[in-house]
């Protein structure tokens, strides 16, 4: 079996890759920097089809995406041509040279009180919409869609998750800014590893929210890290609002997700927030 991976130099996509590399798989890893394994701009149709016509994967997973919300929302060409042309150009080698498709998506698409189920969306910013356009694209194929919101420890010298974050400043003695107003279910990137591992040999057709069992909101997930690290951060927590920070692009609230769905399909148990906690805290403490 042969997988393509798409944006393989990015936070999870080097934590998925080692993971597979690990299982025995054969990976090709997809980047633009002249050191990739395999150097591919997907954003040029030609490129993506010769090279899929080259190598012929089994599977191909679409890590690639421009998750700056801000930057989104300024500049809609760019997320449009990382978001959704990407997966335009797949479709496209598809029809051509056959494959399964995992594709990436994300919480972001929902805003309404939770746990959401897949069909109760609500995008309000340019991000979601072309993530959004992205699943239209990928369900005209045989694919599988994960929505999701991942944490876990990077491997990536520049590109930091929302763990490493919180992390840095619990033990940089720093005051820490928090939403009380936002709520997620976010998943480990060692969990979903073992999500995208099932997917890939059992090719399962559709969307499925994958996350955490149970939803938190952010100033509790930060509150909760700090416990467990037995550190205490109540007085240097500043409990905001989501929308004191006047960002560019508006935010979703509660992207709290049902999980159902994803739980009659797999044999992969998807964790509590307890359990994510636990095990990216073992990630923090081996450093």
């Amino acid at each position: 079996m042969i997988i393509l991976v798409l944006g393989a130099y990015g936070l999870l996509g080097t934590t998925l890759c080692s993971f597979l590399h690990e299982r025995k798989y054969k990976i090709l890893r997809q980047g633009r920097s002249k050191f990739a394994h395999c150097t591919l701009n997907p954003i040029d149709k030609n490129q993506i089809l010769n090279f899929i016509k080259t190598h012929r994967p089994n599977t191909v997973i679409n890590l690639i995406a421009n998750t700056n919300v801000d930057e989104c929302e300024q500049y809609p060409d760019l997320a449009f041509e990382a978001n959704v042309k990407v997966v335009e150009n797949l479709v496209e080698s598809y029809r051509e040279f056959p494959f399964h498709l995992i594709h990436i998506s994300t919480d972001q698409l929902y805003d309404s009180k939770g746990p959401s189920i897949e069909s109760k969306i609500k995008p309000i910013n340019t991000y979601a919409i072309t993530k959004y356009c992205s699943e239209i694209l990928c369900k005209q194929i045989h694919s599988t869609i994960i929505r999701t919101n991942f944490v876990g420890k990077s491997k990536v010298n520049n590109k930091a998750s929302f763990s490493d974050w919180i992390y840095s400043q619990i033990i940089g003695n720093k005051k820490i800014n928090l939403f009380h107003d936002v709520i997620f279910s976010p998943i480990d990137m060692n969990s979903l590893c073992l999500v995208i591992e099932e997917i890939i040999n059992k090719r399962p057709v559709g969307l499925f929210n994958v996350g955490a069992e149970n939803s938190i909101t952010k100033k509790d997930f930060g509150l909760r890290m700090a416990y467990k690290l037995n550190i205490d951060i109540e007085n240097r927590v500043n409990s905001i609002n989501s929308k004191e920070l006047n960002l560019i692009a508006k935010r979703p609230k509660d992207m709290s997700m049902d999980i159902n769905l994803w739980n009659k399909a797999s044999e992969v148990k998807l964790p509590t927030i307890d359990k994510v906690l636990e095990d990216i805290i073992l990630e923090y403490k081996q450093f």
